[in-house]
Protein backbone atom coordinates (compact mmCIF):
# COMPACT_ATOMS: atom_id res chain seq x y z
CA UNK A 1 0.00 0.00 0.00
CA UNK A 2 1.71 3.69 -1.22
CA UNK A 3 -0.07 5.56 1.27
CA UNK A 4 1.43 9.18 0.64
CA UNK A 5 3.96 10.81 -1.87
CA UNK A 6 5.80 13.76 -0.47
CA UNK A 7 3.14 14.90 1.61
CA UNK A 8 5.18 16.57 4.15
CA UNK A 9 6.87 18.16 1.26
CA UNK A 10 3.72 19.75 0.10
CA UNK A 11 3.79 21.31 3.86
CA UNK A 12 6.35 23.50 3.60
CA UNK A 13 10.39 23.75 4.16
CA UNK A 14 10.35 23.19 8.09
CA UNK A 15 9.58 19.55 8.78
CA UNK A 16 9.39 20.02 12.22
CA UNK A 17 6.49 22.64 12.52
CA UNK A 18 3.26 21.48 13.68
CA UNK A 19 1.11 20.42 11.27
CA UNK A 20 3.75 17.94 9.67
CA UNK A 21 3.97 16.48 13.34
CA UNK A 22 0.51 16.27 13.41
CA UNK A 23 0.42 14.78 10.00
CA UNK A 24 2.82 12.01 11.08
CA UNK A 25 1.11 11.14 13.94
CA UNK A 26 -1.96 10.76 11.90
CA UNK A 27 0.34 8.82 9.10
CA UNK A 28 1.45 5.70 12.10
CA UNK A 29 -2.33 5.18 12.84
CA UNK A 30 -3.66 4.90 9.04
CA UNK A 31 -0.47 2.78 8.31
CA UNK A 32 -1.17 0.92 11.45
CA UNK A 33 -4.83 0.18 10.65
CA UNK A 34 -3.94 -0.45 6.96
CA UNK A 35 -2.13 -3.43 8.31
CA UNK A 36 -4.56 -4.86 10.57
CA UNK A 37 -6.85 -4.30 7.15
CA UNK A 38 -4.14 -6.22 5.03
CA UNK A 39 -1.15 -7.57 7.25
CA UNK A 40 0.01 -8.99 4.20
CA UNK A 41 1.13 -6.54 2.23
CA UNK A 42 3.45 -3.41 3.24
CA UNK A 43 2.62 0.08 3.46
CA UNK A 44 4.62 2.37 1.78
CA UNK A 45 4.98 6.19 2.46
CA UNK A 46 7.46 7.96 0.07
CA UNK A 47 9.34 11.22 1.00
CA UNK A 48 11.10 14.03 -0.90
CA UNK A 49 14.73 12.59 -0.59
CA UNK A 50 15.82 12.39 2.79
CA UNK A 51 14.92 15.55 4.16
CA UNK A 52 11.50 15.53 5.66
CA UNK A 53 12.03 12.13 7.41
CA UNK A 54 12.63 13.53 11.32
CA UNK A 55 8.50 13.96 11.70
CA UNK A 56 7.47 10.26 10.07
CA UNK A 57 10.72 8.87 11.87
CA UNK A 58 10.06 10.20 15.08
CA UNK A 59 6.15 8.86 15.00
CA UNK A 60 7.06 6.05 14.35
CA UNK A 61 9.59 5.45 16.98
CA UNK A 62 7.40 6.88 19.85
CA UNK A 63 5.89 3.87 21.12
CA UNK A 64 8.27 2.06 20.53
CA UNK A 65 6.77 -0.53 18.33
CA UNK A 66 8.73 -2.26 15.56
CA UNK A 67 7.36 -2.49 12.19
CA UNK A 68 8.31 -4.57 9.86
CA UNK A 69 6.09 -4.60 7.11
CA UNK A 70 6.62 -0.89 6.87
CA UNK A 71 8.47 0.60 3.91
CA UNK A 72 10.43 4.02 3.64
CA UNK A 73 10.46 5.65 0.37
CA UNK A 74 13.09 7.98 -0.93
CA UNK A 75 12.28 10.16 -4.05
CA UNK A 76 15.81 11.95 -5.69
CA UNK A 77 16.21 14.20 -8.36
CA UNK A 78 19.47 15.20 -7.22
CA UNK A 79 23.20 13.41 -6.84
CA UNK A 80 22.77 13.64 -2.91
CA UNK A 81 21.55 10.72 -3.44
CA UNK A 82 24.98 8.81 -2.75
CA UNK A 83 25.63 10.72 0.13
CA UNK A 84 21.72 10.37 1.64
CA UNK A 85 22.37 6.87 1.34
CA UNK A 86 25.51 6.23 2.08
CA UNK A 87 24.51 7.86 5.48
CA UNK A 88 21.09 6.27 5.78
CA UNK A 89 21.71 3.45 8.38
CA UNK A 90 22.73 6.48 10.91
CA UNK A 91 19.61 8.90 11.21
CA UNK A 92 17.00 6.62 9.70
CA UNK A 93 14.15 4.36 10.56
CA UNK A 94 14.63 0.98 11.65
CA UNK A 95 13.08 -0.27 8.36
CA UNK A 96 13.47 -1.27 5.08
CA UNK A 97 13.82 1.82 2.50
CA UNK A 98 13.17 1.54 -1.10
CA UNK A 99 14.38 4.19 -3.22
CA UNK A 100 10.69 4.52 -5.12
CA UNK A 101 11.70 7.39 -7.56
CA UNK A 102 15.03 8.56 -9.06
CA UNK A 103 16.26 10.56 -12.02
CA UNK A 104 18.59 12.87 -12.54
CA UNK A 105 18.27 16.87 -13.36
CA UNK A 106 19.48 19.34 -15.29
CA UNK A 107 21.47 17.38 -17.45
CA UNK A 108 21.30 17.65 -21.76
CA UNK A 109 19.41 14.56 -22.82
CA UNK A 110 23.22 13.45 -24.12
CA UNK A 111 24.65 13.29 -20.27
CA UNK A 112 21.57 12.25 -19.03
CA UNK A 113 22.05 8.45 -19.50
CA UNK A 114 25.15 8.59 -17.35
CA UNK A 115 23.16 10.74 -14.78
CA UNK A 116 20.84 7.82 -14.25
CA UNK A 117 23.64 5.04 -14.10
CA UNK A 118 25.86 7.29 -11.94
CA UNK A 119 22.41 7.37 -9.53
CA UNK A 120 21.94 4.17 -9.88
CA UNK A 121 25.31 3.29 -8.66
CA UNK A 122 25.20 4.92 -5.92
CA UNK A 123 21.90 2.37 -5.46
CA UNK A 124 23.50 -0.63 -6.23
CA UNK A 125 26.04 -0.46 -3.88
CA UNK A 126 23.43 0.20 -0.81
CA UNK A 127 22.38 -3.53 -1.25
CA UNK A 128 22.35 -4.04 2.53
CA UNK A 129 20.17 -1.43 3.36
CA UNK A 130 18.06 -0.81 0.07
CA UNK A 131 15.15 -3.19 -1.37
CA UNK A 132 15.28 -1.93 -5.14
CA UNK A 133 14.62 1.32 -6.95
CA UNK A 134 12.31 2.64 -9.66
CA UNK A 135 13.73 5.38 -12.40
CA UNK A 136 10.95 7.92 -12.86
CA UNK A 137 9.93 6.86 -16.60
CA UNK A 138 6.74 8.58 -16.92
CA UNK A 139 5.89 9.68 -20.56
CA UNK A 140 6.45 13.29 -21.61
CA UNK A 141 2.90 13.26 -21.89
CA UNK A 142 2.46 12.12 -18.46
CA UNK A 143 0.01 14.24 -15.30
CA UNK A 144 2.88 16.11 -14.17
CA UNK A 145 4.53 19.50 -15.61
CA UNK A 146 8.05 17.76 -14.97
CA UNK A 147 7.21 15.07 -16.86
CA UNK A 148 7.58 17.31 -20.02
CA UNK A 149 11.32 17.44 -19.16
CA UNK A 150 11.81 14.23 -17.38
CA UNK A 151 9.95 11.54 -19.38
CA UNK A 152 11.58 8.81 -20.94
CA UNK A 153 9.68 8.06 -23.87
CA UNK A 154 7.56 10.53 -26.15
CA UNK A 155 3.52 9.77 -26.42
CA UNK A 156 3.85 7.61 -28.80
CA UNK A 157 6.51 5.50 -26.53
CA UNK A 158 9.96 5.87 -28.38
CA UNK A 159 12.73 6.84 -26.22
CA UNK A 160 13.43 10.19 -26.64
CA UNK A 161 17.44 10.05 -25.61
CA UNK A 162 19.93 7.43 -24.68
CA UNK A 163 18.53 7.42 -20.99
CA UNK A 164 15.93 4.11 -21.42
CA UNK A 165 18.82 1.94 -22.74
CA UNK A 166 21.24 2.38 -20.48
CA UNK A 167 18.93 2.05 -17.86
CA UNK A 168 18.03 -1.54 -19.28
CA UNK A 169 21.05 -2.26 -19.72
CA UNK A 170 22.00 -1.66 -16.20
CA UNK A 171 18.97 -3.52 -15.05
CA UNK A 172 19.97 -6.78 -17.34
CA UNK A 173 23.52 -7.09 -15.96
CA UNK A 174 21.82 -7.21 -12.51
CA UNK A 175 23.75 -3.86 -11.54
CA UNK A 176 26.97 -5.71 -11.40
CA UNK A 177 29.14 -2.19 -10.73
CA UNK A 178 32.17 -4.28 -12.88
CA UNK A 179 29.65 -4.72 -15.87
CA UNK A 180 31.32 -2.70 -18.96
CA UNK A 181 27.45 -1.16 -18.80
CA UNK A 182 28.77 1.33 -16.14
CA UNK A 183 32.02 1.68 -17.46
CA UNK A 184 30.68 3.10 -21.00
CA UNK A 185 28.10 5.31 -19.39
CA UNK A 186 30.50 7.05 -16.62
Amino acid sequence: WGIGNEVIHGMGKNPDAPRPRAFAQFYVKLADMVNTLDPDHPVTYRDAEDLYISPIRDAFKKDGVRRSWFVYGVNFFTNRICEALDNWPKRALDTPLMVSEFAPTGLSPEDRPKGYVKMLKCIAKQNASVLGAFAYVWTTRGPEAIDRVMGLVNADGQPVDRSLSALGKAYRHNLDLNEEVFRTHE
